[in-house]
């Protein structure tokens, strides 16, 4: 069955570590947009490597270790093309990873600059 217009024009986000109050900020924030689809959420808390298998647009990890995803960016990207947000310091910075890798310092943290770079990273190159 051939996808609608409007399923192929949705922004398939992973919810990577969003616990506590800025995760519950970040999942809300994701589920108000009409045009993303969180496609999974995930822990890293566990041995195997979750993220392998993820098919997104975009990863948002919040709390990420910039060093651990520094060393794994590569290896998601091959996997599911993703661009990563991620959240830093209980959520008082953020960050766009990309395969080059390149780290994009963003303004402070709001619902509105999550949906913002979601949105903007997604329709920038991101490949499916």
């Amino acid at each position: 069955m051939d996808p609608t217009a409007a399923e192929m024009s949705l922004v398939r986000v992973a919810l990577v570590d969003c616990a506590g109050l800025i995760g519950d900020i970040i999942r809300q924030a994701v589920a108000a947009e009409p045009d993303f689809e969180v496609v999974a959420e995930i822990s890293t808390t566990g041995t195997a490597d979750p993220l392998l298998d993820v098919r997104a647009d975009i990863l948002v990890w919040n709390n990420a270790d910039e060093t651990h995803l520094a060393d794994r960016l590569e290896v998601i990207a091959r996997r599911c093309g993703a661009r990563v947000l991620a959240t830093h310091g209980d959520g008082r910075s953020a960050a766009l990873w990309e395969v080059v890798p390149q780290r994009s310092p963003l303004a402070s943290l709001s619902p509105s600059t999550i949906v913002e770079m979601i949105r903007a990273s997604a329709t920038h190159g991101v490949s499916s």
